[in-house]
């Protein structure tokens, strides 16, 4: 009987044994599914990341096409902005340039204004209509003699003429532009009496081509 009962306590030991083995497996098989499910979820997640991480990366090309023309266009801003400096600066340099090349035209101006003004405050010559080369022309002309007094009277009359070129160029008969005549200045001596034709003069004095100083000689 003893060992009857030994046995079948025996086996309860076992049972409960198995029993207990049974819920370690299935407590096993629990953990094992969460295990699963936390994997399944580790790679669905893994998905998620690198389908966001595609989105992200495509995103960010669209951004770079995008910003690609921002940047070139900053590039040039740049470039643009260095060279309107440049500009600016020789602009600033012609500036210079031109104020001193101003005022270096006011100074000479100036000065040719003030030298005008000296040479105007001069008194100018008189100009005398009757030259002595006009005189000299007519002496030779018609073979007037030349005296002391006829260059003296010649001197004066450069410095106070009466007569002009014209006057005295061309000899006329007839009254001249003055009003005086050339009756008893000059007379022609006949061919029939001399062998050399030329012309006798009486002391020339331009008095005589006023009528109130006839006065011939």
């Amino acid at each position: 009987m003893s060992d009857i009962n030994r046995s079948e306590q025996r086996i309860t030991q076992l049972e409960q044994q198995v029993q207990s083995l049974l819920n370690s497996v299935k407590t096993l098989q629990e953990g094992k599914s969460k295990v699963d499910n936390t994997i399944a979820d580790i790679h669905h997640n893994h998905n998620l990341m690198s389908s966001s991480l595609n989105d992200i990366t495509i995103r960010l090309d669209k951004y770079d096409t995008i910003l690609q023309p921002v940047s070139y266009t900053h590039h040039n801003h740049n470039l643009m902005s260095s060279s309107i400096n440049n500009i600016t600066t020789r602009l600033a340099k012609y500036d210079t340039i031109i104020q001193q090349l101003t005022t270096n035209i006011n100074l000479l101006s100036q000065e040719q204004i003030a030298q005008h003004k000296e040479r105007s405050v001069k008194t100018p010559k008189r100009p005398s209509p009757y030259e002595q080369t006009s005189y000299r022309a007519t002496k030779n002309r018609y073979n007037l003699r030349g005296n002391k007094q006829g260059n003296i009277l010649a001197k004066d009359s450069e410095q106070h003429p009466l007569t002009t070129d014209d006057d005295t160029d061309t000899p006329d008969d007839a009254a001249m532009s003055d009003g005086a005549v050339f009756e008893g200045i000059i007379d022609e001596v006949s061919n029939a009496t001399s062998s050399e034709s030329k012309f006798s003069v009486k002391s020339y004095n331009p008095l005589n081509l006023l009528p109130q100083f006839n006065a011939t000689r």
